[in-house]
């Protein structure tokens, strides 16, 4: 009988794990890249960022406001510039109340719509951007990037094989104003509106990072699969729309059309939100790779949708789905959220009992529990208050200097968390199986009741739970890095676009204040802090499972009794 290896993990193995967990955090956040910008001599067929921002230089002159004649001037651009194109624009007036209060009793807004048809169109695909600004800002982003954005797409379209389905293309005027102007009067009374089979909305929130999809209208699961078909760089994951869902939907031209009951896709990008609503928002601060995400995806759907008989309901419900490396979306029925967080339950109380049978107790686990959810609770609060602090002294950072301060919340949460660690008797007091029982009920809460975000937690705890219960019950110590390096792929791949979603919600917006929730800071950090106090669980379990192993009694020969 072969002796049982008496070496604990070796030191070096910790370097390696730091590697390890920097290289998957390095290929999370290039995930969330949006893709390289096509230039001005790019093939007719193709959208082109560069060509769609001369629009955008034209439209973002100045603030333009509903009612003004700097709105009216934009007006006559998009009408001329679909002229060109060989369209004819049709006009909507609506009538609204003088939000901004100019001095009228009541002001004309006016929706701008023109329809490319197709072949033998079922129902058409419309893709929508509003054309009006706040009057505090020229909303080169917000959302003169969309604007420009939908004129290119017309320009490509027009230069490819007819499709089956029409496009229309739908300028609406009056969004910033929180009624929605525009958009509810093109629902109430345009004859388009029982035509359109898919609603494609563009927004912004700032002036860089990926075009997100933030809201899905109608069935999930096919919505998704087919965006995810097409997309050359699909950026979907369903903890956005579950987060926007509990906040009652986006507040956006899609809302008329969402609670209409038209199927549909609500797009933005965040990075840089502190410009929202700002002479900052010029088109300088404009990044091109963003405005291509916006019209790969405008292009991507035209092209699936548009083939499809849209007549047709689609089949399927609420979903699941994550983008992996930039290509790979996974989708699944929102129903099997509930069955994987019992999957995760099962796997803890496995790895529970391993870790009794080798000495713990219920007790230390649950103390442990205790521990690490007070750790989480007030690494948020506390950051919080850090955030608030920060943002008190630089009420505008840049992208970089914000994720700056994120990272060194991080790093002082996590450095807090192991002291903790080293102070603590795990046989008193057991953080690791404790910080699981964690992740394990984040996963029941979520996947019960939030299943759109329950795979942020029921992954990683799945994989962390089996690897600990894995390290208890082998009569062999496997090598630690392979466990560690599995659950390190899951839980920061998975988690850290949430950590950047919800920092960016995070941000300071001197110029909307109502759309800045600086508290909320403290969930990113305190996402990040679970990630790590997951592997470092999952590597305490497996040096205490060897240590252990290390201890079992042997007999004369140094055999294993």
């Amino acid at each position: 009988m072969k002796a049982w290896p008496t070496k604990r993990i070796r030191s070096g193995s910790s370097e390696l794990a730091v590697l390890v967990a920097g290289g998957f955090v390095a290929l999370a956040f290039w995930s969330l890249g949006a893709p390289a910008p096509q230039g001005a001599g790019a093939s007719a067929v193709e959208f082109s960022a560069a060509r769609a921002m001369e629009h955008v230089e034209q439209i973002s002159q100045e603030p333009h406001p509903i009612g003004t004649p700097a709105i009216a001037r934009v007006r006559a651009y998009i009408i001329s510039g679909l002229e060109k194109l060989g369209l004819e624009p049709d006009l909507q007036e609506v009538v609204a109340p003088d939000y901004y209060g100019a001095g009228a009793a009541e002001i004309t807004l006016v929706n701008i719509a023109a329809r490319i048809p197709g072949s033998d169109s079922t129902e058409a695909v419309a893709l929508m951007a509003h054309y009006d600004t706040d009057p505090s800002t020229p909303g080169a982003n917000d959302n003169g990037a969309a604007v420009g954005t939908l004129l290119e797409v017309g320009r490509a379209v027009l230069a490819r094989p007819q499709v089956r389905n029409d496009l229309i293309l739908l300028f609406t005027d009056g969004e910033e104003p929180a009624p929605r102007y525009g958009a509810a009067g093109f629902v109430a009374g345009h004859s388009w509106l029982d035509d359109i089979g898919l609603i494609v909305n563009f927004e912004a929130v700032g002036g860089s990072g990926p075009s997100l999809l933030l809201e899905v209208s109608g069935p999930q699961q096919p919505i998704v699969a087919g965006f995810a078909d097409a997309a050359s760089n699909p950026a979907a994951y369903s903890f956005l729309a579950a987060t926007v869902d509990l906040m009652g939907g986006t507040d956006t031209d899609f809302a008329p059309f969402r609670e209409a009951g038209v199927p549909g896709l609500n797009f933005a990008y965040m990075h840089g939100s502190p410009i929202y609503h700002t002479m900052n928002d010029s088109p300088e601060r404009v990044d091109l790779s963003s405005v291509q995400h916006h019209g790969s995806h405008a292009m991507a759907l035209l092209e699936r949708f548009g083939s499809d008989d849209l007549s047709v309901v689609m089949a399927g419900g609420q979903s699941v789905y994550f983008t992996l490396a930039r290509r790979v979306v996974v989708n699944y029925p929102a129903g099997w959220s509930g069955p994987l967080a019992l999957l995760a339950l099962v796997a803890l109380g496995g790895s529970v009992n391993s870790r009794r049978r080798r000495g713990g107790s219920v007790r230390s686990v649950a103390l442990g529990f205790g521990a690490a959810l007070l750790a989480v609770v007030g690494t948020a609060i506390g950051a919080a208050l850090v955030w608030r602090g920060v943002v008190a002294l630089r009420p505008t950072p840049a992208i970089g200097e914000s994720y700056l301060y994120l990272v060194l919340m991080a790093l002082l949460a996590a450095a807090g968390f192991l002291r903790l660690c080293r102070r603590t008797d795990p046989s008193r007091v057991d953080l690791g199986y404790g910080t699981m029982a964690v992740w394990v009920l984040l996963a029941v809460v979520t996947g019960l009741w939030v299943q759109g975000a329950g795979y942020l937690f029921v992954w990683p705890a799945i994989a962390g739970a089996i690897a600990m219960w894995r390290a208890g019950v082998s009569s062999e110590v496997e090598p630690s890095s392979v466990r560690l390096t599995g659950v390190a792929a899951i839980a920061i791949c998975l988690m850290l676009p949430a950590v950047d979603f919800f920092f960016q919600f995070a941000q300071p917006r001197p110029g909307n204040t109502d759309s800045e929730v600086l508290d909320l800071v403290g969930l990113p950090v305190a996402l990040t802090l679970l990630v790590v106090m997951l592997l470092h669980s999952v590597w305490s379990g497996l040096s205490y499972s060897t240590q252990a192993l290390s201890r079992r009694p042997t007999n004369r020969d140094g055999l294993s009794a």
